[in-house]
């Protein structure tokens, strides 16, 4: 190949035998699979999936807002994996935002 670069990369052992035989069940091997996860960030100017801290908080927006504007604050009970859960009856202005949007 003309004009090409090496990239190197350390990964857990566990993590480069699981992608090998996903990558093979593709037909890929891990370089061919790297230059198309690069190929896909330059076309998209960005990686190629989302990228978010785990368990943030989303940040209200505008509909939100006005939602609860003037309004008294709702302390939301929340279940085992920390989600919050919004009880129909307690409040159905935000049940009804939360699940129709």
């Amino acid at each position: 190949m003309k004009n090409t670069s090496i990239v190197q990369a350390r990964i857990d052992n566990t993590l480069k035998q699981e992608v090998e035989s996903l990558f093979d069940d593709l037909g890929l091997d891990i370089p061919t699979a790297i230059r198309l996860f690069l190929t896909q960030c330059v076309k998209r100017e960005g990686l190629p999936f989302d990228v978010s801290r785990p368990h943030s908080i989303a940040k209200p927006n505008d509909k939100l807002n006005q939602l609860i504007a003037g309004r008294p604050r709702v302390r939301l009970e929340t279940d085992e994996n920390g989600h919050a859960v919004v009880d129909k009856e307690k409040h159905p202005r935000l049940y009804e935002w939360v699940v129709e949007g």
